[in-house]
């Protein structure tokens, strides 16, 4: 008995921390596509720049990734100007940062999040937040991103959305 009062406490003081960090939390923002104007993407010079920009996924870790014409959403990424991105891989929603060393063309993802929905196959998912997590450069010539690991073939590649 006194051990499931102790055990009672434990989750109601964890339930409670939860709500408390919540409270403080950290504002998460899903960014949609449509959200991003095309001709925001473009610089002084009409070359699109990664940041406000949306890319869709069509390769990963060397695999094709066809285009599910019944999904609502296109599975890729989003970058946006203030340095956040939002990702989707086709149930769950990935959100972070990202910080650009473009003259090295060096990535850095941050603070990687993701919603946690019970999926039918999250496979994808977990591919694609791996690659997030490894990925330190980037070949970019403003139709395709290239997501890369030190000199290795491209881990995903990406194509822009219009």
């Amino acid at each position: 008995m006194k051990k499931n009062l102790i055990l009672l406490a434990l989750v109601s003081l964890s339930f409670l921390s939860c709500k408390e960090d919540a409270d403080k939390g950290t504002e998460v923002t899903v960014v949609d596509s449509s959200m991003i104007q095309s001709d925001e993407n473009v610089d002084a010079n009409n070359e699109v720049v990664l940041s406000n920009s949306s890319w869709r996924l069509v390769k990963l870790n060397g695999k094709a990734i066809e285009k599910n014409k019944d999904e609502e959403r296109e599975l890729g990424i989003i970058f946006t100007n203030d340095g956040r991105f939002s990702a989707y891989a086709g149930c769950n929603n990935m959100m972070g940062e990202y910080e650009l060393k473009e003259a090295e063309s060096q990535i850095k993802f941050s603070k990687v999040g993701m919603t946690m929905m019970a999926c039918p196959d999250s496979s994808m998912e977990k591919e694609l937040a791996e690659v997030l997590e490894i990925a330190d450069n980037y070949n970019f010539d403003g139709e395709t991103l290239k997501l890369n690991k030190a000199k290795m073939a491209p881990i995903a590649e990406f194509e822009i959305i219009k």
